[in-house]
């Protein structure tokens, strides 16, 4: 797998590289990831949110509507102030990541990608998300245009961009 922090999460992906091997992923994150993947007219899914979110993605384009079925939000227990809140939302994201793209790669017979956010951080406040959150969108690479490491910096928060087959 290709890691691709943008220069605002570098930092936060510096300092958990050294904790990642003794950190195991939440329970309410293995369930989203233990429940698996489906494949619906070429769209790649988590089953745990394909039910309830693919009737609205029908009229999306693949991408588009891979995203957002395939959006999970990661909290935190620690305030959004404290550094560690960012550690510990991206160690949590690369520990799912890490436990479901190859996998995802596998069944698309493509390159994948996710994108792991630190949105509404500190200092980098998402306007339609009043809380602090991350977040960790997959979806498959049908074209060189939809690879998000060649546009990290164009991002207004803290992303890492994870790829996963060949590209």
């Amino acid at each position: 797998m290709d890691y691709a922090p943008n220069e605002l999460m570098r930092p936060v992906y510096d300092a958990v590289q050294d904790t990642l091997a003794a950190s195991s992923l939440r329970l309410d994150l293995q369930e989203i990831r233990n429940a698996g993947l489906t494949r619906v007219s070429g769209r790649i899914y988590l089953r745990y949110y394909a039910g309830k979110r693919q009737a609205t993605a029908v009229g999306m384009d693949q991408w588009t509507a891979e995203r957002w079925v395939n959006d999970i939000h990661i909290e935190s227990f620690w305030p959004s102030s404290d550094p560690a809140w960012s550690t510990d939302v991206l160690a949590q994201a690369q520990l799912f990541v890490s436990g479901i793209l190859p996998s995802f790669a596998a069944l698309a017979q493509r390159p994948v990608q996710a994108i792991a956010g630190l949105q509404s951080a500190p200092g980098n406040v998402d306007p339609d998300i009043g809380y602090p959150v991350g977040s960790v969108h997959l979806y498959q690479l049908a074209r060189p245009e939809d690879d998000a490491r060649t546009a990290t910096e164009a991002f207004a928060q803290p992303v890492l961009v994870v790829t996963s087959g060949r590209t």
